[in-house]
C-alpha cells in the first residue's frame, strides 16, 4: 500500500476568495479554521458558500494556547485547515513558542501528510513557509552588530515550504523590497510576494506551484544566480497573475502565448521600490525575458526575467 503524498500549502493574499472548483480541490466542506484573538476579523477565503466550516479561536497570550485538545483534534480529522489573519508572531506564540511544538503544530503537520490542504490567509500566510520576514523591533532583542543595523530580518515559521521566504501586502508596511534584504542577509534561495489577493498553490514535494486569484505574485528567485558580497548576479525574477506557474526548477512560467518584450510598469515599480530601500534592480534584456503578448494593454505575465540585485555599501 502506498504512503499518502502531502497535500497542498495554499498562501492566500490580502482579500483573496477561493471559489469554485479549487473550493472544491482543497476540500473546503470539511475544513477547520483557527483564528486569533488579536486578529479582529478572521479572514477564511472559502467564506461565504458552501458547508459551515468548525471554528476555534485562539489567545495567542494565554500559555500553552497550542496544547488545547480539542483543535488539535478537529484539524487531525479535517481535509482542510485554514489559519486565518493575525500576525507571523502571534501564530509563532501559539504555534510554535520558543521553537518547541504544541498539540496544534504536531496535529497541523500530520494532517497534511496524510493528505489535508494548508492554508494561510493574509498576514497568517508567510507563517506556513520555511522562512517570513519580521520587523526586527517586534522581536525584542539587540542587534549582534548595532554597526550593520537591519529593519528587517528572517524568522522561522513551520517550514511547510522549503528555502522560501514569504511576504504578503495583507501587512501594510510590507513590500517585495523589504523582503527581499533578510533573505539576502540569510542567503535564503527565494523570495514570493504575494501583492493583492493573489493566491499560490504549492504542492511541497515537487516544488512547484500555481497561481489564482487577481493578484501579482512576485517570485525572486535568487539561487538561480551567483551571490556576490552585495549583490546577487543573474538571478531570476516572475510576476506571475491566475494561470501561471512557478518550480523551483525552472522559474516562472506564463499561461498561453508569450512574447519577448521589454520589462513592463510592475517592472518599473518594483525597480523604484528596491531604490527607496537602497537597492538596484538591473534587467537582463534576453531570450528569457518573457511576458504575455502586451496587446491588449497590460502584460499579466513576466516570467523568468534575469536580474542583478546590489545593495548600496551603507546597507551591507
Amino acid at each position: 500500500m502506498g504512503t499518502a503524498a502531502p497535500g497542498p500549502v495554499v498562501l492566500a493574499g490580502k482579500g483573496a476568495r477561493i471559489e469554485g472548483p479549487l473550493r472544491a480541490e482543497l476540500g473546503a466542506d470539511r475544513r477547520v479554521v483557527l483564528s486569533l484573538k488579536t486578529a479582529g476579523i478572521a479572514e477564511d477565503p472559502f467564506a461565504g458558500s458552501g458547508t459551515e466550516p468548525l471554528r476555534f479561536e485562539l489567545d495567542p497570550s494565554v500559555e500553552f494556547a497550542g496544547d488545547a485538545r480539542e483543535p488539535a483534534e478537529a484539524v487531525r480529522g479535517a481535509r482542510c485547515v485554514v489559519l486565518a489573519g493575525g500576525s507571523f508572531l502571534d501564530w509563532y506564540r501559539v504555534m510554535t513558542p520558543s521553537d518547541a511544538t504544541t498539540r496544534l503544530s504536531e496535529a497541523t503537520r500530520e494532517t497534511h501528510a496524510a493528505g489535508a490542504a494548508i492554508v494561510g490567509a493574509g498576514p497568517a500566510a508567510p507563517f506556513l513557509a520555511r522562512w517570513a520576514r519580521v520587523e526586527r523591533s517586534a522581536l525584542g532583542k539587540p542587534e549582534r552588530n548595532p554597526r550593520r543595523h537591519r529593519e528587517d530580518v528572517a524568522v522561522r515559521g513551520l517550514g511547510f515550504l522549503e528555502d522560501l521566504l514569504v511576504d504578503t501586502s495583507a501587512d501594510p508596511r510590507a513590500d517585495p523590497a523589504r523582503a527581499l534584504r533578510p533573505a539576502f542577509d540569510s542567503g535564503i534561495g527565494q523570495v514570493l510576494f504575494l501583492d493583492g489577493p493573489s493566491i499560490w498553490i504549492a504542492d511541497p514535494r515537487e516544488r512547484t506551484a500555481r497561481v489564482a486569484g487577481g493578484g501579482t505574485a512576485i517570485v525572486f528567485d535568487l539561487e538561480a544566480g551567483r551571490r556576490q558580497r552585495d549583490a546577487w548576479r543573474e538571478a531570476r525574477l516572475s510576476l506571475l497573475s491566475a494561470g501561471d506557474s512557478w518550480s523551483a526548477r525552472g522559474g516562472g512560467r506564463c499561461a498561453g502565448g508569450v512574447a519577448t518584450v521589454a520589462p513592463g510598469p510592475q517592472v518599473e515599480a518594483l525597480r523604484a521600490s528596491l531604490e527607496r530601500a537602497g537597492a538596484r534592480l538591473s534587467v537582463r534584456s534576453d531570450e528569457r525575458t518573457l511576458a504575455r503578448d502586451p496587446a491588449g494593454g497590460d502584460a499579466g505575465c513576466s516570467s523568468s526575467l534575469e536580474i542583478d540585485v546590489e545593495w548600496a555599501p551603507r546597507g551591507s
